[in-house]
């Protein structure tokens, strides 16, 4: 016998109860029922139907508790998450710093690959990711109610999207939850970084004839959504602001005030944008006659 080095994927057949119930109650006890011989799952009952319903109080149950552990897990790795994120700051010293650039991490990085992505930062990255990551330790120690207000740029390829998403996952790391909201201006930006436009994920109204309309106060359920969806939100992560209007960036400042009910400068969350300045040329917005 040879051990697999793949795990293998079992395949099933896909039947519908209402036109096939015998096939479609006889695959789940095969599935689900432990068994030595098949005869035994329809044993002392007429239909696959009628052994399957038998058997499910018990199958639900076992769900129930499998769904307690898996739970259990999750709170686990989130905690070892938080605890490995700030040990960066106690291991400076022994960090190495290597200059090679890597391809662009996935959106949700395993710990491996976030490990392999923190040794691959060069010494600018490293500055960028250990200010971060103490200004979080002395946020969530409430050492300082300074928030971030940090402007990364770079020429094309010195690695800022490298950088973004290691970023991203660095803080998500240290609250132990989801707590970046990612966008851009563009949706070709935004998918890059696996975000959102800054459009969409603050509702501001959309350009009418080159013109930025005024942007109306969000009331009703609408507003109930976004008060859910920003609630735990920490950081706003910007890609390409060279692209950004100002007068889009104070649409974001004033929706930001409204969802965290704050008159501090973006709502008083951290805001980390990115891109390159020098990228775009300059633009003179026309003048209306």
């Amino acid at each position: 016998m040879v051990i697999r080095k793949v795990p293998a994927i079992v395949r099933v057949p896909y039947f519908v109860a209402a036109s096939d119930p015998e096939n479609y109650y006889y695959s789940l006890l095969l599935q689900y029922v432990p068994f030595r011989n098949e005869s035994e799952l329809i044993v002392d009952y007429d239909t696959t139907r009628d052994s399957f319903l038998a058997r499910e109080s018990d199958l639900r149950a076992t769900n129930a508790r499998l769904e307690i552990f898996r739970e259990r897990d999750r709170q686990l790795e989130n905690a070892f998450n938080h605890i490995h994120a700030f040990e960066i700051l106690n291991q400076e010293a022994q960090l190495e710093n290597f200059q090679e650039e890597l391809e662009m991490p996935e959106q949700h990085m395993t710990d491996d690959e976030f490990l392999y992505a923190r040794r691959a930062m060069n010494v600018g990255q490293m500055d960028a990711f250990l200010f971060i990551t103490r200004s979080i330790s002395e946020q969530l120690n409430n050492q300082s109610d300074e928030r971030l207000r940090l402007f990364i740029t770079g020429n094309a390829g010195t690695g800022k999207t490298f950088l973004f998403n290691l970023l991203k996952n660095q803080v998500n790391r240290c609250y132990g939850k989801e707590v970046v909201k990612v966008s851009a201006l563009t949706g070709v930006a935004a998918r890059l970084v696996g975000g959102s436009t800054l459009h969409s994920t603050l509702k501001l109204p959309v350009q009418k004839d080159g013109r930025i309309v005024q942007m109306p106060i969000l009331t009703g359920n609408y507003l109930c959504l976004m008060l859910q969806q920003w609630q735990h939100t920490e950081f706003l992560f910007i890609d390409e602001i060279s692209m950004v209007p100002y007068e889009m960036l104070c649409m974001v400042d004033s929706r930001l005030k409204q969802l965290k009910n704050n008159e501090l400068l973006f709502g008083g969350i951290n805001i980390c944008v990115f891109g390159d300045l020098m990228q775009l040329p300059p633009g003179a917005r026309k003048s209306s006659v």
